[in-house]
């Protein structure tokens, strides 16, 4: 008989800093955004086996043949970090504006490119605002807007996929047939990769009516 314990401890930690500022002037409105989010997850696993157990009715590893004994574990850890910043513009809420900017920095990239920089724009034009829809009596929200985004992605890439692995053995060195400890790299990698950039453009349509008992949104999406 024989027991293997196995364990795993995982850490995710989440931060968010951020700060908004907004202001009328007149029918001109305007609000600041800039923030920073920080993420952090790490494992640990640990596993301990022993086989002979002194009897099958005991499970505790301290009961089995300490002769046989093998321990094994590791441990990994991701972060990633961004800075972010919004601006939000609107004149008499007819005409909508919003940039957005980040950079974002991932620990599973090479320090060399670890960061890039994403934007984004929107634009809106609130037609039931206007004075002749207003008019029709039939639109409590009528708007048309445009979106241009882009967002970072590292799927597919792994932990320390940028750090070349290193592994040891022996091999026969001179005539004389001794063998002698070595180490080699066991696979190439690249350090160059990075972010992969995914880009939206989106026009679309709000709209209201029935007073507010029928809402519906049309969307056109080209990635």
């Amino acid at each position: 008989s024989s027991i293997n314990i196995t364990k795993t401890d995982m850490l995710f930690q989440n931060h968010n800093i951020w700060a908004s500022y907004g202001h009328l002037f007149g029918l001109h409105n305007v609000n600041l955004t800039a923030g920073v989010t920080s993420e952090l997850t790490q494992n640990n696993s640990y596993s301990m086996y022993r086989k002979n157990m002194l009897s099958d009715a005991l499970d505790d590893i301290k009961t089995g043949d300490a002769t046989t004994q093998t321990n094994n574990g590791g441990s990994n850890a991701v972060g990633l970090v961004s800075y972010y910043g919004r601006f939000n513009y609107d004149y008499n809420g007819i005409y909508l504006l919003e940039l957005l900017g980040r950079r974002d920095g991932s620990s599973q990239l090479h320090p060399d490119y670890r960061w890039k920089n994403f934007g984004g724009a929107m634009t809106g034009f609130r037609l039931s605002e206007i004075s002749f829809i207003k008019g029709l009596g039939i639109f409590e929200d009528l708007k048309l807007r445009a979106t241009y985004g882009e967002t970072g992605s590292v799927t597919g890439i792994g932990q320390y996929d940028y750090i070349s692995n290193i592994s040891t053995g022996t091999m026969v060195l001179g005539t004389d047939g001794t063998l002698h400890n070595m180490s080699y790299i066991t696979s190439m990698t690249s350090i160059d990769r990075s972010w992969e950039r995914v880009s939206t453009l989106n026009f679309g349509l709000d709209f209201a009516v029935l007073k507010n008992r029928l809402i519906g949104t049309f969307d056109y999406y080209i990635r």
